[in-house]
């Protein structure tokens, strides 16, 4: 019944965007629409069920926290160009960008590319791999990587997934300097350690920093 309720939303959801997008309510228009939303609407709820997965506790997916999300992100996006902007713009704070590394535990694999995605969509930081739970982030700057390191973006995107939320990871930082630029990491917003490489990021380290037991 929850499955049929799901098509059903996504199916009604769908129609409404097609008669937006095409402005017309001849027959041949919203025969056309509603074979279309029909379709999709079936097969979608096929992939998301495969990605997402339904859980016993009445479904995998919270749509009043997704359209949360999406305005929160919006805002950082904002703050985000501000703020590098900013860095840019003024002469004493030059930029300081570097690599970082951390896990996730964020199980679903559609959660872990809505994390990818938000971390690049957000001005001064961008993914460049996923390695199962393990991102490699390249930054502006240390303070770019604030929201990662205390889980906010994480715990916002398990709140859309249904899924436990997530603590603030251990931050393996490789730093990308020039030795006549000061290096301008904030000492006290970001927890980041210059000597550690990829392979430094351990379960053991998670627990130390507060993660619970390794993911």
């Amino acid at each position: 019944m929850k499955r049929t309720l799901r098509i059903l939303v996504l199916f009604v959801a769908l129609l409404v965007f097609w008669q937006v997008l095409s402005a017309r309510i001849d027959p041949v228009f919203m025969v056309i629409g509603v074979a279309s939303s029909a379709w999709i609407a079936w097969y979608t709820i096929r992939v998301l069920d495969h990605e997402v997965g339904e859980r016993p506790d009445g479904g995998g997916f919270n749509p009043a926290a997704l359209l949360a999300y999406i305005v929160w992100l919006f805002v950082r996006q904002i703050v985000a160009g501000f703020s590098l902007a900013w860095v840019i713009v003024n002469p004493r704070r030059a930029p300081q960008p570097g690599v970082f590394r951390f896990r996730t535990g964020l199980k679903p694999p559609a959660a872990r590319a809505v994390l990818a995605n938000s971390i690049t969509l957000v001005p001064g930081t961008n993914t460049i791999e996923v390695d199962d739970d393990v991102f490699t982030v390249h930054a502006f700057n240390a303070a770019s990587a604030a929201d990662l390191a205390e889980a906010k973006v994480q715990r916002r995107i398990a709140r859309v997934f249904r899924v436990p939320p997530d603590e603030p990871p251990v931050l393996a930082w490789e730093p990308l300097t020039d030795p006549d630029i000061d290096d301008q990491r904030p000492d006290d917003d970001v927890e980041v350690d210059d000597h550690r490489t990829r392979g430094d990021v351990t379960g053991d380290e998670h627990r130390a920093a507060g993660g619970g037991e390794a993911r």
